[in-house]
C-alpha cells in the first residue's frame, strides 16, 4: 500500500516543523528586545519631558514675570 505514511515521512514533518518554530521562536526573541528596546527609550522620554516642564514651571516662569514686572515699571512696556 503505497497511502500509507511511514515513521520517517511523520519523523521528518515533525523535524521540519520544530525547525520553523525555533525560527519563529528566535524572531519573537528579537522583536520583545527591540520592543523592550523602544519602551524603556519612550520612558526615558517622558521623564525628561517631565523634568524640562518641572524647569519651566519653577525657573523660565517666575524670571519671566519678575521681567514683565520690571519692564512694567520702567515703562518699557504698558
Amino acid at each position: 500500500m503505497s497511502s500509507e505514511i511511514s515513521n520517517e515521512m511523520v519523523l521528518q514533518a515533525i523535524t521540519k516543523l520544530t525547525e520553523k518554530v525555533e525560527e519563529y521562536h528566535g524572531d519573537f526573541r528579537e522583536f520583545r528586545g527591540n520592543t523592550a528596546v523602544r519602551i524603556e527609550g519612550l520612558e526615558q522620554a517622558a521623564k525628561d519631558a517631565k523634568f524640562w516642564n518641572n524647569v519651566k514651571v519653577i525657573c523660565v516662569l517666575p524670571t519671566v514675570t519678575v521681567l514683565h514686572q520690571i519692564a512694567v515699571h520702567f515703562g518699557w512696556i504698558k
